[in-house]
């Protein structure tokens, strides 16, 4: 494998998290750079990511690795507040569901996070820079959801106005689909990405141990103050992570 000299980190909103202050250093698709002692650079630009960022990615891969953090956001922008009816799906590694749920397949579950359309930009994407040759693909395991429910909701206030006015409810007093359930279809949505990665020439990256407690929640200690990000401290042990397995190895 060719020896890479910089790190470019792209992507959607979780990619903002491993900026810092960074994140918003231009409106326009540019490259920052993140680290004093080490070539890893942001791709920053205002949100929504539209084409102009992605061309910019395409003209600035050629000799770098290029970590994308695509999406991650699906769970909750789903899934956050329980459905009616609410459901439950089986997986092997967690296999009880809620009885008084509608079972649904898991395979659904997983066609919904893996053929939907921003997963098909993804796949696009990915499979364009690994056969240009030039360039190490790497997709990024995003956050896990935020398992402590009282904490959480704490958070949604702002966020989540919108859905309070729309069902008329203080945001405190909207339930919230149940926890396992989230984590189930985090881990759908991961597997998913997994797929994406390694069918388009791409390596799929996990996060260290250290970003999950001990049930397989995003740790609280790296929350930012939101429903789904991780913190500035997330961010700066990220960014070593991938200095010292990436450009160090």
């Amino acid at each position: 494998m060719p020896q890479y000299e910089r790190i470019i980190i792209a992507g959607q909103s979780h990619a903002d998290t491993l900026f810092n202050d960074q994140h918003r250093a231009s409106d326009a698709p540019t490259l920052v750079r993140l680290d004093a002692d080490a070539e890893v650079y942001g791709l920053v630009s205002a949100m929504p990511r539209g084409p102009d960022y992605w061309d910019a990615l395409r003209e600035h891969a050629a000799g770098s690795i290029v970590v994308l953090v695509w999406g991650g956001n699906d769970h909750n922008a789903w899934f956050l507040f329980q459905t009616t009816p609410h459901f439950d799906f089986v997986r092997a590694d967690l296999p009880n569901v809620d009885p008084k749920a509608k079972l649904i397949p898991a395979s659904l579950v997983h066609q919904l996070f893996y053929a939907n359309p921003e997963a098909e930009q993804c796949k696009a994407l990915v499979r364009e820079l690994s056969e240009r040759g030039d360039c190490r693909v790497l997709m990024m395991e995003t956050p896990p959801p935020k398992g402590e429910e009282a904490e959480l909701k704490k958070l949604l206030a702002s966020e989540y106005a919108h859905v309070a006015q729309q069902r008329g409810m203080a945001i405190e007093n909207i339930p919230l689909t149940d926890r396992m359930i989230r984590l189930k279809l985090w881990r759908a949505f991961r597997d998913a990405s997994v797929r994406i990665a390694r069918e388009n020439g791409a390596e799929f990256l996990s996060l260290p141990a250290w970003a999950f407690d001990g049930e397989g929640f995003f740790r609280r200690a790296y929350w930012q103050n939101d429903a789904t990000h991780g913190s500035s401290a997330y961010g700066t042990q990220v960014r070593r992570e991938l200095i010292n397995g990436l450009l160090s190895a």
